[in-house]
């Protein structure tokens, strides 16, 4: 909800239908904007995992430019984890 207060988020998706891969095709589908992905990031265990792995506890924000330390310092303050994972084009 701060996110969104704040005006730091422009979108949101949880994971918990298809995991992150559907997700992202999801958002990317519905605004028209494609994106750069960098999966370095990512704590990869099993690929399968991480691509199509549900859960409503996780969630994709795509926020305005600019707003990444605001990000990070609300998640923290939240003792939320945060992983960078690409940006829109």
């Amino acid at each position: 909800l701060e996110l969104n207060e704040k005006k730091v988020q422009t979108a949101a998706k949880d994971l918990s239908l298809g995991g992150l891969l559907v997700c992202l095709a999801k958002m990317a589908m519905k605004s028209k904007i494609g994106m750069d992905m960098e999966w370095k990031n990512l704590p990869i265990t099993r690929l399968d995992q991480v691509l199509f792995g549900e859960s409503a506890a996780s969630i994709v924000v795509s926020i305005r430019n600019g707003k990444e330390s605001e990000l990070e310092t609300i998640c923290k303050s939240h003792k939320i984890q945060s992983i960078f994972i690409g940006q829109t084009r």
